[in-house]
């Protein structure tokens, strides 16, 4: 399944820097042109002429603060316009004479997508509502805060579940008796992104010391090595840094996704799983297990995500090369980058099971040499992959919180190199069947290790042992706090939250 970009030549390498600007300390002020322009006196006049927009001030200084999006270098330092859904902003609109109220009506629209429609949620026209009346968080809306000469204070909701992306803007000003009308398209997109701040978003998260690690945190740690001898790689992570952002909305862009589902958590986390990887849509990154790597970077000599992410979006071309911690390390930049709270996971003793069985099955020959056309399984000393957090509406209650998604490619889902999201719980349960693709993470982590003789083409094969507690080992991320030296201080094992303490209990 291919992405609707297409391959562009390959322009030469360039030198990029994965060093992180210091952060200002507030949020560079927004132009106060309009201040200046409210004060002045302005008569209502009648509306023979239809009145003209001629600036919007998004009010960064203020919005972007109660919004989280102050630390983007979008923000600080291009001035992008960067908001969180379910949650309002203000703006204010300069006009050149004062809106007649009475004989006039001022609308604002947002399009996102090549064809917005209101009946798909990807076009909102908003007349303004009565500034008495609150906004509500799961709709649309515009209601004028105050009007003052020229200009006018106008707060706008996006609502929690509205796609999530580069949406454009317009404001419109027309006759109520007539068909005249103007509109105002001057205006730079506005980036709304998932909110998990806001309580009807599905990526809500309510404890604040999470979301400070999981979705503003933009270094943090991932294990490695063997479950024997556990090492960690520090990565940064680097979320909001120059035209990370901007790489982020493109992926989901480009993805093979519809517009309308933008705005869900789970489909974008199961399209971006696709999209990390090159095998199917001219993704981020090219994997390779084994040397030589001249024609790229080695995986190990990577140290974060934001020369990665900045080389993919500068050339179009998959970024060589990543094994399965660099896949993570990106993924979870990307997916913080966006508004989802997400985190590595190491898992030691890894199995990949390539027949979707539930076991890892090792042939050996009568002098128990073992049969490489038979084993097809294998078992990592290590593999890494990503949890993100959200509400799972679609699955049973209870299976909502950590899904266990992963952008390195080692079997198809839905005929795409993909995995996930998986509920973390569904998982630990043994409901191997919910969706997505939690019967092979299952086995990551729960399979039996069993070994088998085959004697011949005339005798059945003769299972020897089977091993229940060989894999899934110390399974680990970050804890929530300041990064710490060695490879346990800050170490959150995971391993019980996917398998049960005892094994009766599973489902499958």
């Amino acid at each position: 399944m291919l992405s609707n970009r297409r391959p562009k030549p390959k322009p030469g390498a360039a030198l990029l820097t994965t060093g992180r600007k210091p952060k200002v300390a507030a949020c560079t002020r927004a132009p106060a042109t309009l201040i200046t322009v409210s004060r002045l006196s302005a008569a209502p006049v009648s509306a023979q002429n239809v009145t003209e927009v001629q600036s919007v001030d998004w009010q960064l200084a203020v919005n972007t603060v109660p919004h989280h999006t102050d630390a983007f270098d979008a923000v600080e330092e291009h001035k992008k316009v960067v908001f969180r859904r379910g949650q309002p902003f203000i703006l204010q609109v300069t006009t050149d004479q004062k809106l007649n109220l009475d004989e006039e009506q001022l609308k604002l629209r947002f399009d996102i997508g090549k064809k917005p429609r209101v009946t798909t949620g990807t076009r909102a026209i908003l007349p303004l509502k009565d500034s008495k009346k609150a906004l509500l968080p799961m709709e649309w809306g515009a209601r004028l805060m105050k009007q003052n000469g020229l200009g006018m204070m106008i707060e706008v909701m996006a609502p929690a579940d509205c796609p999530v992306g580069e949406w454009k803007f317009f404001v419109i000003t027309e006759l109520k008796d007539s068909k005249r009308r103007k509109v105002y398209a001057g205006s730079p997109s506005v980036s709304i992104l998932f909110n998990p701040w806001c309580k009807d978003d599905l990526v809500y998260m309510s404890a604040a010391e999470e979301r400070e690690e999981f979705v503003m945190n933009d270094v943090g740690k991932i294990w490695v090595g063997t479950s024997k001898e556990i090492r960690v790689r520090a990565w940064n992570y680097g979320q909001f840094e120059e035209l990370i952002l901007e790489t982020a909305l493109r992926l989901v862009e480009v993805a093979v996704l519809d517009t309308v589902s933008w705005g869900n958590p789970v489909m974008v986390a199961r399209a971006l799983s696709a999209m990390l990887n090159s095998n199917d849509d001219w993704g981020v990154l090219e994997g390779r297990w084994q040397s030589p790597y001249d024609d790229g970077v080695a995986p190990t000599q990577w140290q974060g995500s934001v020369e990665i992410l900045r080389q993919w979006y500068e050339t179009d071309d998959p970024v060589k090369y990543g094994q399965c911690w660099v896949f993570s390390g990106v993924f979870t930049t990307v997916l913080r980058a966006l508004g989802i709270p997400a985190r590595s996971v190491t898992n030691f003793a890894s199995a990949h099971d390539a027949n979707s069985n539930i076991t890892i099955d090792v042939f050996f020959d009568e002098d128990l040499e073992p049969l490489p056309d038979m084993n097809i399984d294998s078992i990592w000393n290590f593999h890494v992959w990503n949890e993100c957090w959200m509400a799972r509406p679609d699955l049973p209650a209870g299976y909502g919180g950590w899904q266990a998604v992963d952008a390195t490619p080692q079997e198809t889902s839905e005929g795409v190199f993909r995995a996930g999201p998986a509920s973390v719980e569904a998982i630990r349960r043994g409901e191997v069947g919910q969706p997505y693709d939690a019967v092979f993470i299952f086995a990551e982590v729960n399979a039996d290790l069993v070994h088998w003789i085959d004697r011949g083409d005339n005798a059945e094969v003769e299972k020897l042992h089977a091993y229940k507690d060989t894999i899934g080992r110390n399974i680990s991320t970050k804890k929530p706090g300041p990064l710490l030296t060695g490879p346990y201080e800050d170490k959150l094992d995971l391993t019980a939250a996917y398998k049960p303490l005892d094994r009766k209990l599973l489902h499958c």
